[in-house]
């Protein structure tokens, strides 16, 4: 089977809403939201496999791998929404994503500072997957009008998702029964 079609060959390619025999530059910005959403994808998937390794309970391990299917599943949608689909993030959705935040935060003491990464693997793999998330909200901010992105669930989605890696990154500490530092300035 053959991976690739050679139509990108000159740098352009076709978004879902393009009409038929219209290409578009693959340096729009577009692409950098398109590629930025992939790259979390891969870095949640990531997680996932280390996750799966994990220390916690069986029980707590399954809910914490399922949070991270779901938003994967979650960023194909956006993906799909963002490359001109028919698909779109609902707010039930971001609804569910903030219940989950509030579930995972409530197993673990309140923060009061900031924390230096890095107490266990999947922490810092947390950690690094909500800097790329981060930066993906940042570049669909600056691209969102230019494209006519009108889905304000989307930006709330995408602003959620760091604020979960954050607390999963947390709990994976605290279900391991790690001690997290905060910088000494």
């Amino acid at each position: 089977m053959k991976y690739y079609t050679t139509k990108g060959d000159e740098g352009t390619t076709r978004l879902f809403n393009c009409p038929l025999g219209t290409r578009v530059s693959k340096k729009d910005g577009i692409f950098e939201v398109l590629g930025g959403v992939d790259e979390l994808n891969c870095f949640v998937g990531w997680c996932r496999a280390v996750a799966s390794r994990s220390d916690f309970c069986h029980t707590e391990r399954a809910t914490f791998l399922t949070t991270l299917s779901t938003l994967q599943e979650d960023l194909f949608i956006i993906q799909a929404e963002l490359g001109g689909g028919a698909k779109r993030l609902s707010a039930t959705k971001l609804q569910r994503l903030e219940k989950t935040i509030a579930y995972f935060s409530s197993q673990f003491p309140a923060i009061t500072s900031f924390i230096v990464p890095g107490a266990t693997e999947l922490s810092a793999l947390l950690d690094v997957s909500r800097t790329v998330a981060r930066r993906v909200e940042r570049l669909f901010v600056r691209e969102k009008d230019l494209f006519g992105l009108t889905n304000t669930v989307l930006g709330a989605y995408l602003n959620r998702i760091s604020s979960l890696l954050y607390v999963l990154a947390r709990y994976a500490n605290h279900a391991n029964g790690e001690v997290e530092t905060t910088p000494s300035y």
